[in-house]
């Protein structure tokens, strides 16, 4: 866990940038807070951690905002983590 937020801090310019390349019509600014702070993670696990299981972050994902977010932000963080996996050469796996 501690690797992964070091990672997550020590990329964040990146990571925002990524997550930013993929807002269609929206800026960094309108994501709601948990959706940011969970695609930041994602990213930093899928880029960085020592799995390099894309599928495995994403689902991780969906679970923290459906728990902790907006009714229907899973969708949002889902969809965006898919298109940055399939982009990057990998499959993620179906999602909830």
């Amino acid at each position: 866990a501690n690797q992964l937020l070091a990672a997550m801090n020590d990329h964040a310019a990146e990571l925002d940038e990524i997550i930013t390349a993929h807002l269609k019509g929206w800026t960094l600014s309108r994501v709601p807070r948990v959706s940011l702070v969970v695609l930041r993670l994602a990213l930093a696990e899928m880029l960085y951690g020592d799995e390099q299981k894309p599928g495995v972050a994403i689902n991780e994902a969906v679970e923290l905002v459906k728990k902790y977010g907006a009714e229907d932000d899973y969708q949002f963080v889902n969809g965006l983590l898919g298109v940055v996996a399939r982009e990057r050469g990998e499959t993620p796996e179906p999602q909830c």
